[in-house]
């Protein structure tokens, strides 16, 4: 308990550093949902984070403004198989039948210049680092009275103050972006049957006509659907 005292600490003052947040949002049903296909079962819908209100009501920050476009996949699996949606055989379809491939959680970040903008001079980086092991150290000392829970305070501590000062440069900035927004991106989600399940993929900004998606059915097979976005 006392440890998960100081962990939360260090996470809430990461947290704080950050731009992008996960935003809990509600959103519908998927079969009342007007942009949806049935299969095998399942119904598979999706809705686009097209303006600056809905994208920072999610992310607390604006996408669409760095040329990138959200959009949420929501599936209720009624049927009998395991459904799989492979994030790397999503593809937005333009009018002239034109494909722009879903773009990675890592590009995503990197094009709406996140990961650019963390670099912190080695200076900066180890005063970070020092004051953080330092803190740490102390919110052992206060929690564990035993040098255990000193050490793993200190330790703690350490990992916030080298995200903060920059010890780790974009790679540690990047390794936390992606904890913070792993529940949000859909990656190859498993919807398993009763389930449903919501996750976000990241599209180059476009006036997209339709959403096509790769399903790895229980063959192991690719299957292919298609969502009308007009």
């Amino acid at each position: 308990m006392k440890k998960n005292l100081i962990f939360l600490f260090c996470i809430f003052i990461l947290i704080g550093c950050a731009t992008m947040k996960n935003k809990p949002t509600s959103f519908l049903a998927p079969e009342n949902n007007p942009h949806r296909v049935n299969y095998n079962g399942a119904i598979i819908a999706c809705e686009t984070l097209d303006t600056a209100e809905a994208s920072k009501k999610q992310f607390n920050i604006d996408f669409n403004a760095k040329k990138i476009l959200p959009v949420r996949l929501i599936v209720r699996n009624s049927g009998q198989q395991d459904i799989r949606i492979i994030s790397s055989q999503v593809f937005g379809v333009l009018a002239d039948g034109s494909f722009y491939n879903a773009l990675t959680l890592d590009q995503s970040l990197q094009d709406i210049g996140l990961l650019e903008n963390v670099k912190g001079s080695a200076r900066g980086a180890a005063v970070g680092s020092l004051v953080g092991a330092t803190a740490g150290a102390a919110g052992g000392a206060i929690f564990g009275k035993n040098s255990s829970s000193t050490a793993t305070g200190a330790a703690i501590g350490g990992v916030a103050g080298a995200v903060i000062g920059g010890a780790g440069g974009k790679e540690s900035i990047a390794t936390y972006l992606d904890r913070e927004m792993q529940d949000l991106a859909w990656v190859d989600r498993v919807v398993f049957p009763g389930y449903i399940m919501n996750g976000f993929i990241f599209l180059p900004k476009a006036d997209y006509q339709k959403i096509e998606l790769g399903i790895l059915n229980s063959a192991n097979k690719m299957e292919r659907v298609t969502i009308n976005l007009k």
